[in-house]
């Protein structure tokens, strides 16, 4: 069944994540004037989905590659996220925010923070 083969999927993604890797994430925002997000597909669609509710709480966040989303600069925290970990474009943006200094979440199969 799809639905079993979906329940497993998110059992497993559950299993990966610790509290102590949320709260990492919630305090790396905290530290943050501004976040930006980056993903592709159904990776991408959560992220945004995460930059709106950043917004309702009154950051400044921003989802890169809208018309209207700033450049980031250092000082910027970038959060992407790859379901497969070998997503060319998200792999590419992260390369990219490391050369200039900005932080950096990565979320694939487990959080990873620089």
């Amino acid at each position: 069944m799809q639905s079993q083969l979906i329940i497993d999927e998110l059992n497993r993604s559950v299993k990966t994540l610790t509290e102590q890797n949320i709260t990492n994430l919630i305090q790396k925002i905290q530290q943050h004037n501004r976040i930006f997000v980056y993903g592709t597909g159904r990776s991408g669609l959560m992220l945004k989905a995460l930059a709106m509710r950043l917004m309702q709480l009154g950051l400044n966040a921003f989802v890169v590659g809208e018309t209207t989303t700033p450049s980031t600069q250092q000082g910027d925290l970038l959060i992407v996220a790859s379901a497969s970990g070998e997503t060319n474009s998200v792999n590419m943006i992260a390369e990219s925010a490391l050369k200039q200094a900005i932080d950096l979440a990565i979320i694939w199969h487990r959080l990873i923070l620089h």
